[in-house]
C-alpha cells in the first residue's frame, strides 16, 4: 500500500496527523526546515505524546532538538534515532504516510490505526 493510500485510509477514520497515529507515551520524529522569520535552525524535532523536555527551549514547544551547525541533515537524524533506540529499545520507527519524506512514528502505532481503519498492516510501503 502507498503512503497516499495509507494516509487517506486514516483520514477517513479522522487521523489526519502524526500526533493522531501516536499513542501516548510514545516518541515522533519529524525534521524543522530552517524559518529565518522566526530564527529557528533546521533539525530534527523529537516528541513524546504526553511529555515535555524540561531542557527544551521555549521555542521548541517542550521537544528535544537535534540539529548542529557541524553537521548535515542525516547525521541529525542518526542521532535522533540512537537516542530513541536508547530510551525505546522495543520500538521500531517507521516512515509516516503524512509526510514520508521527513516524519517518523512508532510501526507498532501506525499498525494499530490501519488496523482500527479497516486494514491489515504489514505490507510494504511504496512511494
Amino acid at each position: 500500500m502507498t503512503y497516499r493510500a495509507q494516509a487517506e485510509l486514516l483520514r477517513a477514520v479522522g487521523i489526519y496527523n502524526m500526533w493522531g497515529i501516536t499513542a501516548a507515551g510514545h516518541p515522533m520524529l519529524a525534521y524543522r526546515p530552517a524559518e529565518s522569520r522566526a530564527c529557528q535552525c533546521a533539525g530534527w524535532m523529537l516528541t513524546i505524546k504526553g511529555k515535555s523536555f524540561e531542557d527544551a527551549p521555549w521555542y521548541n514547544h517542550g521537544s528535544k532538538s537535534f540539529s548542529d551547525f557541524g553537521k548535515d541533515r542525516h547525521e541529525w537524524k542518526a542521532d535522533a534515532m540512537t537516542w530513541i533506540a536508547e530510551h525505546f529499545p522495543n520500538l521500531e520507527m517507521v516512515k509516516s504516510p503524512f509526510d514520508p519524506r521527513g516524519a517518523y512514528v512508532p510501526k507498532c502505532d501506525l499498525d494499530a490505526a490501519l488496523t482500527a481503519a479497516g486494514e491489515a498492516p504489514g505490507g510494504e510501503e511504496t512511494e
